[in-house]
């Protein structure tokens, strides 16, 4: 046992760093790469994302990174900022059931961004985003009375993670490593209010997380310190975002079992803890040949955190509202289709239809799945019928989960509808094959090189890139 919980985190990440990973967690990594550089080039499509690129643009930081679409070579934080809103531009990220956060939305556009800058290889790559990953993973899994406080695991577990990326990335030695952790302290934080009232700020979070991470490995770089027991000291984070009861989840079996394998890539563009009353809802209705205009009422039992999550808002005026809206994107799926990259639309958000189903909608906390909430985020719906049939659906493991996993067919069907609207379908494909081939490129650049499309990009929402 270290003297830190810290100590013990480096030297883990340091390890895999230097003696590489499975092919198994290699292979895992890439998925997660597809997925999120898919996101990352779609999320460019949206307005959010494009007030986010002008803002920080505004005053450009010279530097090697590569910014997806637009092509800007920047600093790594400015790069990583924008490509990392980019990515998180809708609700369509991985997630990770048991630690509820989202670990390839800020380690990968902060690997990148850094690699670009360090000309760190593709091995170094994956291995520093597998380390990445798993200790986002774990600081977020021992923590999980964040979200009932109003936080937001990745603007408190994130900037850890990016801290330890880009350490790796910039070859710093354990003592820094360290010291970028203790920093990233000073950087936790980010409020859960969104799943309130909206907001398009919450499409930063991932953001935010990696340019603290990689101030934090910068700043340790060149001598500035930290705590060394910012995880598990008096006023560290497992004691001020947590009771301090779950410490044990950040080292327990630690470079043995790895949580990473939990993630979970999502099948539907909303909260993860929407998806299994989805996939209820749509079996239910088509197995049983259920008609739209046949239903009385639909009633969804689910978790107590599903129910703060996405239960508050049942008729939204925006994209980020109706993506935290439970009753809204049930309406939405059944009416029309499941949610993918843009399906959130104005005209689909202002549908009366769609809100004329949503009050026929009903969310009521489910004993079973609050009590496996942090397994599954199962639900349980139950159909009535106009002339009072009834049918019933439990689905605990919905498409996506390490249960029930997509294939790599449907994660690259996923990343070509997502990057569908900014990039043809040649490049795409080209695109697709480097990232499938990741392990045996030599340099980062022959991936980046490729999100430049400058003069290639068809207008989009809120202009053109």
């Amino acid at each position: 046992m270290k003297g830190f919980i810290s100590e013990e985190l480096t030297e883990f990440a340091q390890m895999i760093y230097q003696q590489g990973i499975t092919d198994d967690l290699a292979s895992q990594v890439i998925e997660l790469l597809i997925d999120k550089i898919g996101l990352m080039l779609g999320g460019a499509y949206f307005s959010s994302s494009q007030a986010v690129y002008k803002a920080t643009t505004q005053f450009p930081a010279p530097g090697n990174a590569r910014v997806a679409c637009y092509g800007d070579k920047l600093s790594p934080e400015q790069a990583a900022f924008i490509n990392a809103s980019f990515g998180h531009a809708q609700d369509f990220d991985d997630t990770h059931i048991q630690a509820i956060t989202h670990p390839g939305g800020v380690v990968i556009p902060t690997a990148f961004a850094v690699a670009n800058q360090s000309a760190a290889t593709a091995q170094q790559i994956l291995c520093a985003v597998a380390a990445g990953i798993e200790i986002m993973i774990r600081i977020a899994y021992s923590i999980p009375a964040c979200h009932a406080k109003g936080f937001h695991t990745p603007t408190v577990a994130g900037p850890f993670a990016a801290a330890i990326t880009a350490s790796l990335l910039l070859n710093l030695n354990q003592p820094q490593c360290i010291n970028a952790l203790g920093i990233a302290g000073s950087y936790a934080g980010g409020l859960w209010e969104y799943t309130q009232t909206g907001g398009t700020a919450k499409r930063m979070h991932c953001a935010i997380a990696t340019t603290a991470g990689i101030k934090a490995a910068y700043l340790a770089a060149q001598g500035v310190t930290g705590p060394h027991s910012i995880l598990e000291g008096k006023f560290g984070v497992c004691q001020v975002f947590d009771d301090g009861s779950h410490i044990q989840r950040l080292s327990k079996e630690l470079g043995e079992e790895f949580l990473l394998k939990g993630i979970a890539i999502k099948h539907y563009n909303c909260p993860f803890s929407i998806h299994a009353a989805l996939e209820a809802l749509l079996n239910i209705c088509q197995y049983q040949k259920i008609e739209v205009d046949e239903i009385e009422k639909i009633e969804v039992g689910t978790s107590r955190f599903a129910l703060n999550h996405v239960g508050k808002i049942r008729h939204p005026k925006n994209a980020m509202e109706a993506q935290f809206s439970m009753v809204f994107t049930l309406a939405l799926s059944l009416l029309k289709n499941p949610p993918q990259m843009h399906d959130y639309t104005e005209e689909n958000i202002n549908d009366p239809k769609v809100h004329l189903l949503s009050n026929k909608i009903r969310l009521h906390e489910d004993a079973l799945a609050t009590r496996e909430q942090s397994e599954n985020m199962g639900s349980i719906v139950k159909v009535t019928t106009r002339d009072k049939r009834c049918f019933e659906k439990r689905i605990k493991y919905a498409k996506g989960t390490q249960q029930n996993r997509l294939s790599i067919a449907e994660i690259e069907s996923k990343f070509k509808n997502c990057v569908s609207p900014v990039m043809n379908e040649k490049k795409s494909t080209l695109l697709l094959e480097k990232i499938k081939n990741f392990s045996n490129l030599t340099s980062s650049e022959e991936l980046t090189d490729l999100w430049s499309l400058q003069g290639e990009v068809a207008k989009v929402a809120g202009g053109e890139l």
